[in-house]
């Protein structure tokens, strides 16, 4: 739902003094609903088009990419915007 439609049926069906309040949970269940899981999709997206990781000698954890397959990134990015 776009933003103007949603604080319009905010503003309809809450009474008038608990308005800012609705609307700051509004906007609070946005945030956490959609804006911080978003980020941890799109990281899995670019670290699954990694084809080279920066490995520190002796210790078994991956650091940063170093070479990414821009082919696949790309497919995914549309394929992921053609889902949405």
């Amino acid at each position: 739902m776009s933003v103007v439609p949603a604080i319009l049926i905010t503003f309809r069906s809450v009474p008038p003094v608990d308005r800012s309040v609705s609307l700051g949970f509004q906007g609070f269940l946005v945030s956490l609903i959609a804006t911080l899981p978003s980020s941890v999709f799109w990281g899995w997206i670019i670290d699954k088009s990694c084809v080279m990781w920066n490995t520190v000698c002796g210790q078994g954890s991956r650091g940063a990419c170093q070479l990414y397959n821009t082919e696949k990134l790309r497919l995914m990015t549309h394929l992921t915007y053609s889902i949405m």
